[in-house]
């Protein structure tokens, strides 16, 4: 992302899920590289060994609680890091997602289908 303030581009390693064509990411809403994407939703990744540019949506609350529980039932260590119970069919208790998406954030990323190779 580039830095609201200083203009510069910012990296962060991060892990993503993918859910119906879309990158899922997510972050601490203590973290401040996420709050970039407010001023400019325009994002850049390396995804595959390739740069990839797209346009990032930051979710909160009711609205990012599919995506999360996405992310928490595709990443069984992320779950287990945020105390989130997975039962035997794979399926995040919700009672445990809701208390801890108060301080998630969730970031979807749709990716331009021409950005292969692009940065701008």
């Amino acid at each position: 992302v580039v830095g609201r303030k200083s203009g510069r581009l910012i990296t962060t390693p991060i892990s993503y899920t993918r859910v119906d064509g879309s990158l899922i990411l997510t972050a601490h809403a203590s973290r401040q590289w996420w709050r970039n994407t407010r001023a400019d939703s325009s994002i850049w990744l390396r995804l595959a060994g390739k740069e990839r540019s797209g346009s990032a949506r930051i979710l909160r609350d009711d609205e990012a609680l599919p995506y999360f529980i996405a992310v928490l039932e595709d990443q069984r260590i992320g779950a287990k890091a945020h105390g989130v119970a997975i039962d035997d069919e794979g399926h995040a208790d919700l009672e445990n997602v809701r208390s801890v998406l108060r301080d998630t954030v969730v970031i979807v990323v749709d990716l331009d289908d021409s950005s292969a190779g692009a940065r701008h």
